[in-house]
């Protein structure tokens, strides 16, 4: 029989880890939307005529 005891320094030590993660991983900050410009449609390469059109 093979015993498959876990001390409970490790377990804490991996529970940490693995919580210390999730708390990184959740703190990923979420880019704003912006709604201020109307998404515009498809443009062609004759439309571009400057450097502000070429962002849109």
């Amino acid at each position: 029989m093979t015993d498959h005891t876990v001390s409970r320094r490790s377990f804490l030590k991996t529970a940490t880890v693995a919580s210390l993660g999730i708390a990184l991983a959740a703190c990923q900050p979420i880019p704003p939307i912006d709604d201020a410009e109307p998404a515009m449609g498809q443009m062609t390469a004759a439309q571009v005529t400057d450097a502000e059109s070429l962002k849109a």
